[in-house]
């Protein structure tokens, strides 16, 4: 007969205290903390940025060195057919 909570997509965990859904950046990959001020963005590690479309954190290929197009949120493409690695952000 009272609501306590609400569901939440996916990444977001319900706030009861503010009465809201909140993203929980923790559980996104490549993210950092959250400011409260924006409880819809997280802070994204150096080289990723965050998509707000997606609420995910996303590889910027454009800043690295003979990469290509990126593939996923993790991976780019490299020139020349290198490899790509998603722990140091290089082809």
């Amino acid at each position: 007969s009272t609501l306590i909570s609400c569901p939440c997509i996916k990444n977001f965990v319900w706030n009861e205290a503010n009465t809201r859904c909140e993203v929980q950046c923790s559980m996104i990959a490549n993210s950092q903390d959250y400011s409260l001020a924006e409880v819809d963005k997280c802070d994204c590690r150096p080289g990723f940025n965050w998509n707000p479309s997606t609420y995910s954190c996303q590889v910027d290929c454009s800043q690295i060195w003979n990469a290509g197009s990126r593939i996923n949120d993790s991976y780019c493409n490299c020139n020349n057919d290198m490899p790509f690695n998603n722990q140091t952000l290089t082809c």
